[in-house]
């Protein structure tokens, strides 16, 4: 059952026949319940899903950082800062062919926006402390750095949201104390986010160190 509003002419909301009736983002939308599907799919469509996901599965480990790292690309689409990172991350950070598709970590984008990225981020490991560092560049006040931090099997993952400025062209995070065995490969990312946080630059790869 569906619940008209606004008169015959007005939207609804709910299920009539094969359409459903709802309200996203304040907009009204109609759409058609999906078919039940008899054809097997084709490998390009087994393909997209299994990219789809090891994105999703990747990004939700990281949402909070998301969900302020995309939010200038989301608001711009008019969707979620989540969806507007699979919908990059899906087509540009996936390597190999299907079935053996793995994620591309350096091409990951984990915050997209219209900001100058970091110059030469660099980042080493000195006394359990991670160090990192880039070189400041014009029109950089009122600019903080974000960092991002994480090992591929989930067991450690550190993020500043708004760290030092980008005029003290360093940021340390340290893991003393963190259960890493020895070998563990953590993956680093660098950006720069305004005061304000309305406006971030894309993140760059600053590489992987093992501990």
């Amino acid at each position: 059952m569906a619940i008209n509003r606004n008169g015959a002419n007005g939207t609804f909301k709910g299920k009539v026949g094969s359409v459903i009736g709802y309200e996203w983002r304040g907009i009204p939308v109609i759409r058609g319940l999906p078919k039940k599907r008899t054809k097997k799919p084709s490998d390009k469509e087994l393909s997209n899903r299994e990219r789809m996901r090891i994105t999703q599965v990747f990004l939700q480990k990281i949402k909070n950082f998301i969900r302020l790292g995309f939010a200038e690309d989301a608001r711009i689409k008019n969707i979620s800062a989540f969806n507007a990172a699979i919908s990059y991350n899906k087509k540009y950070a996936i390597a190999g062919e299907y079935p053996e598709l793995t994620l591309n970590y350096s091409a990951v984008l984990v915050a997209k926006g219209n900001l100058l990225p970091p110059q030469h981020p660099f980042v080493k490991l000195i006394d359990d402390k991670l160090i990192f560092s880039w070189k400041r560049h014009i029109n950089c006040k009122r600019q903080r750095v974000m960092l991002l931090v994480f090992d591929e099997h989930n067991t450690y993952g550190h993020m500043i949201l708004g760290g030092a400025s980008h005029d003290e062209e360093q940021e340390v995070i340290s893991i003393e104390g963190e259960d890493l065995s020895s070998g563990t490969v953590l993956h680093s990312y660098i950006a720069f986010i305004s005061d304000m946080h309305d406006a971030i630059s894309d993140s760059v790869y600053c590489g992987s160190l093992k501990v």
